[in-house]
């Protein structure tokens, strides 16, 4: 798994130096209890499960898509905000702007083209409760 994280990495930063700045800033630690990956903002929080098939492409476009959630402040910007709910608008607005830039994202990645061009806080209102949805 280090070996792809390094590898992902280092495209990134050659290929998007944007992000791949970025995720300089946040240390790669494994966590076989998060289901995917994720992040606090410090750390970059990795299951080696879901990682290990994953395509160096949608590698990259997972780790742009934590680092994502760091540079649009989704994690300090949620306030008293459902935090289910929240993290779904935040991952609409990030992949998005993920899938705009050319990048991939693995199979069932929330996106709907409806909230292309949204903030976090628009497709929060636009969305059903989190109880109302299962």
């Amino acid at each position: 798994m280090n070996d792809q994280i390094v590898r992902a990495r280092t495209q990134l930063l050659l290929k998007r130096p944007f992000f791949g700045y970025l995720t300089m800033f946040l240390e790669p630690v494994e966590d076989r209890e998060c289901p995917t990956m994720g992040t606090d903002g410090k750390k970059l929080y990795i299951n080696p499960d879901f990682v290990k098939p994953l395509a160096d492409s949608q590698l990259q476009g997972v780790i742009c898509h934590e680092v994502g959630h760091c540079a649009l402040g989704h994690l300090w910007r949620r306030g008293t905000r459902d935090v289910i709910r929240w993290n779904m608008a935040a991952d609409h607005a990030v992949n998005a702007l993920i899938l705009k830039d050319g990048l991939s994202l693995p199979e069932g990645n929330l996106y709907d083209s409806q909230f292309d061009d949204m903030c976090a806080e628009e497709i929060y209102n636009r969305i059903p409760e989190a109880n109302t949805m299962l």
